[in-house]
């Protein structure tokens, strides 16, 4: 599991679909409070969040306690 709001660079490029360079610009645009603001990021669209997400990339917002399934 990879939180996009916490990990770093290294952990997020080690996802399947993410390059290092994918990683710094989602390291950017942090805080994420849910998977429509990612899709604000260049490059990525609901079917590469789909695909990122299957290779483990969680978000747990700030703030908030996460449930199982949630975001």
């Amino acid at each position: 599991m990879c939180d996009l709001n916490t990990a770093s660079v290294a952990e997020m490029a080690a996802l399947d679909g993410i390059t290092i360079s994918d990683a710094y610009e989602l390291q950017l645009w942090r805080p994420y409070l849910d998977w429509f603001e990612v899709e604000s990021v260049p490059g990525f669209d609901r079917e590469r969040i789909d695909a990122v997400r299957t290779a483990g990339a969680v978000l747990v917002v700030p703030g908030f306690a996460n449930r199982p399934g949630e975001h």
